[in-house]
């Protein structure tokens, strides 16, 4: 195989990879996040009660391996100081949980 064709093949792989890892996230965002169960959470845990929270979509590694829903966010407090964490959910919605980062 000459180095044309290696590198050739080396960047086919790179870009599949970035591909495979831009719809992998797309397809998380789709059908793996809760948005709205994620705003009625944080709204009743008392330490986000005065925050300004932005929702970063689907959270591969922030939940256990039961709990099937990953809604990422990012709170800023009235002092300026961010939490950063993730609202779990189980499968059929039963139980919710945040994970702090």
């Amino acid at each position: 195989m000459n180095s044309f064709a290696k590198y050739s093949f080396a960047g086919l792989f790179a870009a599949a990879v970035m591909g495979s890892v831009v719809y992998q996230k797309e397809i998380g965002d789709a059908l793996l996040t809760d948005e709205a169960n994620a705003k009625h959470v944080l709204g009743n845990d008392p330490r986000f009660k005065n925050a300004e929270i932005a929702y970063t979509g689907y959270e591969v590694l922030g939940c256990l391996k039961n709990e099937w829903k990953s809604t990422g966010f990012v709170a800023k407090h009235k002092d300026g100081t961010q939490t950063s964490g993730v609202v779990c959910d189980t499968l059929f919605g039963t139980a919710s949980s945040i994970r702090l980062k």
